[in-house]
């Protein structure tokens, strides 16, 4: 799979659109990023590139370096990957190919990443349908800063963050009680992600849709350029 690497001082993110801002801090944990993306116009095929950026301190700075050393990501589970993002020599995150939502739940791709994550003994956290998306025909994983080694399985919760697939979260609970013959890490205290539905609780769906639209709303009015450590 090749990968470029990219210096964070050689991107103009003045140049760029700005898709989302979250500024976030948990105690000492920085959990901040910016999503920014290129516009269609500026590239020959009408594709856009995405940059994922954090600041030097972000709480899984690394993580994304050591799932793709373990074989966890390659251009099987992450097609979309295009490019990593350095600065002073740490990595400040990633380059992906635009892609798009997905309509059908892809069983295969489930059984591809389920079967990566026994081999090499790493799990994303957010993997499932919501954080999987299409990119030229094939499916690809998003939101790759989020993977653990199986034995740091209860970096989820310190880490503030939660599964977004029950089942997969079961076969990470799985290897990890094999790995470690832990008996006493419940499978019910594995964190979930709530995912509310039109149908069920229109309330809080509306509500949830609420705030993600006014967050991508005050991310393009302020984008907080200055805050993104050089």
């Amino acid at each position: 799979m090749q990968i470029e690497t990219i210096e964070l001082s050689q991107i103009d993110f003045r140049a760029l659109d700005v898709q989302k801002v979250v500024r976030a801090r948990y105690g000492k944990q920085d959990h901040s990023r910016w999503i920014f993306s290129t516009r269609s116009e500026a590239s020959a095929n009408g594709s856009r590139l995405f940059y994922k950026v954090w600041n030097r301190n972000h709480i899984r700075r690394d993580n994304l370096l050591a799932a793709l050393e373990s074989g966890f990501y390659d251009s099987s589970t992450v097609p979309a990957l295009r490019a990593l993002i350095f600065s002073g020599g740490l990595c400040r995150g990633y380059v992906m190919e635009e892609c798009f939502k997905s309509r059908k739940k892809d069983k295969s791709f489930f059984d591809l990443v389920a079967q990566r994550t026994a081999e090499t003994r790493y799990f994303a956290v957010q993997f499932g349908q919501a954080h999987t998306m299409e990119w030229q025909g094939q499916p690809s994983m998003i939101d790759l800063e989020g993977v653990y080694p199986v034995a740091d399985l209860h970096l989820v919760r310190a880490h503030f963050s939660a599964f977004a697939s029950a089942d997969y979260a079961m076969l990470v609970e799985s290897l990890f009680r094999e790995q470690s013959k832990a008996a006493d890490f419940p499978v019910g205290d594995l964190p979930l992600e709530q995912h509310h539905s039109w149908l069920h609780q229109p309330f809080r769906k509306s509500l949830q849709t609420a705030r993600k639209y006014q967050g991508k709303a005050l991310s393009k009015l302020f984008p907080r350029h200055g805050l993104i450590e050089r």
